[in-house]
């Protein structure tokens, strides 16, 4: 039986930004009635990394459950990981309650970027040995690690009114992006103005937020003064000690507490593609295609159309998560790939600063230096407000 007499089956992998919006967009196609979806995810909600801050500052976690949503669309899911790929025979094995190989006919992969560690010396031995309850070293990807970090600011008494008792207490920041960046606010905010509690910001980047505008540069620079948050850029860590961090310029800075902001893809499951797999993610044609591989297709933080990855945002992810479903719909439809490529609509980026400061990019990266000087931002107090109402724009979209 060839694919036009039977049902189609399409298998997605990961539930985040890409993966989620894909299967829901291509269960609403018209055109792809008749299609099998399958969602495989590690269980079955979806973390907002993008709004974990929040979770630091509140302590609730931000996750969305989404079985519901998908039972209504009549989209099957499967708990579990993607443990293995064979593009020739069309079969992805998974890692659950129980092993199991899926075929499938069509193929998206949607894992996104992983915690990667950066390479730092002693950094493996103190992430992985002490207890959980005399933990110092923190990574900040998920809601299990945001409320371990929270427990080990109470166990320091990293607060206000503490008084260490004669040395300062630091709390030492890994990446100094928009994750690092809106860490930091919040930690500003937690202690407040007590001299005794220091934060510092280290990146082996030159600079801050390098694709906004320099005048929101230089605003977000201002409110890091302010907030007292130190800043050690243009030089990487290089070595970590029981109670010193090492910076490659020669600085030693102590500490207490390091959380780790730095980002990162872990692509070892993904050889199986051969020549499109590379550490930076997966090669994709200009229509989000795998290179090398018809009937596959990559979405999200992993994808590298013609060699040259999209910016990893959360609004971009579910742009191409979209863009692919609708592709696949009218590849079943009529038994042609469309060759439209993928534009990417930047709608913006917006780092908070604390509860309720910070600064917004609106609109596409302009390519001139010009146009990057004055593209339209905003700053303050309305960035934390705009955060929030594009959570709930997202989650309502997804239901």
């Amino acid at each position: 039986m060839n694919l036009a007499q039977r049902t189609p089956h399409v298998v997605i992998v990961g539930a985040g930004y890409a993966g989620l919006p894909c299967a829901l967009e291509l269960a609403r196609q018209k055109n792809a009635k008749r299609t099998r979806i399958t969602l495989v995810n590690r269980e079955p909600r979806q973390e907002l990394v993008c709004d974990l801050y929040r979770a630091l500052r509140n302590g609730r976690p931000e996750l969305f459950p989404f079985l519901k949503t998908l039972r209504k669309h009549g989209i099957h899911f499967v708990e579990g990981s993607a443990h293995g790929f064979e593009p020739e025979a069309k079969l992805l094995h998974v890692r659950g309650d129980r092993a199991q190989s899926i075929a499938y006919d069509e193929l998206v992969v949607a894992t996104g970027s992983k915690a990667k560690l950066p390479q730092i010396d002693g950094l493996q031995e103190l992430l992985d040995g002490p207890s959980p309850l005399d933990r110092r070293v923190f990574l900040f990807r998920n809601n299990t690690q945001v409320q371990a970090l929270r427990l080990a600011l109470r166990r320091i008494d990293w607060s206000p009114e503490s008084r260490p008792g004669g040395r300062d207490l630091f709390c030492v920041i890994v990446g100094a992006g928009t994750t690092g960046l809106e860490v930091a606010g919040e930690l500003a905010t937690f202690r407040g103005r007590n001299p005794a509690c220091r934060i510092v910001l280290v990146d082996g980047k030159p600079d801050i937020l390098p694709d906004f505008p320099m005048l929101a540069r230089n605003i977000y620079k201002r409110d890091l003064r302010r907030a007292r948050v130190e800043t050690v850029l243009g030089s990487p860590a290089t070595k970590l000690t029981e109670k010193e961090l090492h910076i490659e310029n020669g600085q030693v800075i102590p500490w207490d507490l390091l959380i780790l902001c730095s980002g990162g893809r872990s692509t070892s499951t993904l050889r199986a593609f051969g020549p499109a797999a590379s550490d930076e993610g997966l090669a994709a044609s200009a229509n989000l295609g795998i290179a090398g591989w018809p009937h596959h297709h990559v979405i999200g933080d992993l994808a590298r159309p013609d060699g040259v990855g999209l910016p990893l945002t959360a609004q971009l992810a579910g742009q191409s998560g979209r863009f692919v479903a609708r592709k696949i719909a009218a590849a079943l439809s009529t038994g042609r790939t469309p060759r439209d490529a993928f534009e990417a609509n930047d709608l913006g980026s917006l780092v908070s600063f604390g509860p309720y400061a910070g600064v917004g990019r609106l609109g596409g990266a302009p390519e001139s230096p010009l146009g990057r000087l004055v593209s339209p931002f905003v700053f303050g107090p309305p960035v934390d407000e705009l955060k929030r109402a594009a959570k709930i724009r997202y989650l309502w979209g997804l239901r």
